[in-house]
């Protein structure tokens, strides 16, 4: 039998380590995945509960990212910040070379996009192009570092933002919003609107494209999905669809 890994959010940032260490598969699609607990976690609306326990012992702001810091070389242990070197051509003895997809959520709530791409631009991950529309993140370099795939099948590594647009009216429910802005930059977790944490699993054509990549000689061509766009998720189909 031919095995292959499909995690999603923890199991997409835990994932990154099984890949690292797995002789079982060489192929897996890491769904909205990261590393780097010590950035993490500050950026994460999920860390708000355990955030109360470290806080009300640590309420130095300025102490809270070195206290991080310290406790990231016990978890380096365990999660892909230690094993990101050996993810993919770089293999541990053993054990095979492997291939990774990451799909990542513009502006998740729970895994910060900028972690995400410090783990592409690690693994020299290649992207499909334009990674995010110019208007949605005007004021980022949006996956600085990482190159364009080429045109039609890609068999190496990548990663892909899917958008699931700006805060608006939700058409379906009034009185609520769906979408979101991009993360921010200072180290806070994004609250605005819907959290999109789901839209790359849920995006349109997105497990078609994932069961290419896991066949005999398979590949990736975000093409059939994205066309000569950004990729989108949840709905969304581009600024340019919107009233």
């Amino acid at each position: 039998a031919t095995y292959y890994y499909v995690g999603a959010s923890q199991g997409g940032i835990m994932g990154g380590a099984l890949t690292a260490v797995s002789p079982d598969f060489t192929k897996s699609a890491l769904l909205v995945g990261s590393m780097n607990y010590s950035v993490l976690l500050p950026r994460s609306v999920d860390y708000d509960e355990f955030g109360l326990v470290i806080n009300a012992v640590y309420d130095d702001k300025l102490q809270m990212p070195m206290i991080l810091s310290l406790i990231q070389m016990v978890w380096d242990r365990g999660e892909p910040n230690g094993y990101v070197n050996r993810m993919t051509d770089n293999p541990l003895p053993d054990t095979p070379a492997h291939t990774v997809s990451l799909h990542i959520a513009l502006g998740d709530h729970q895994v910060t996009n900028l972690a995400s791409e410090v783990e592409a631009r690690t693994l020299d991950l290649k992207t499909h192009c334009p990674a995010v529309e110019p208007a949605r993140w005007p004021d980022m370099d949006v996956l600085w570092g990482i190159d364009c795939m080429p045109d039609g099948p890609y068999t190496g590594s990548s990663i892909l933002y899917f958008d699931a647009g700006p805060v608006r009216d939700n058409p379906a429910n009034q009185g609520h919003s769906i979408g979101t802005p991009p993360p921010p930059f200072t180290n806070t977790a994004n609250r605005i609107g819907e959290d999109p944490h789901g839209a790359p699993r849920g995006a349109a054509g997105v497990e078609s494209m994932m069961d290419t990549l896991f066949r005999p000689n398979g590949f990736i061509d975000p093409s059939d999905v994205c066309g000569t766009n950004a990729c989108f998720g949840g709905g969304y189909n581009g600024l340019a669809s919107l009233p």
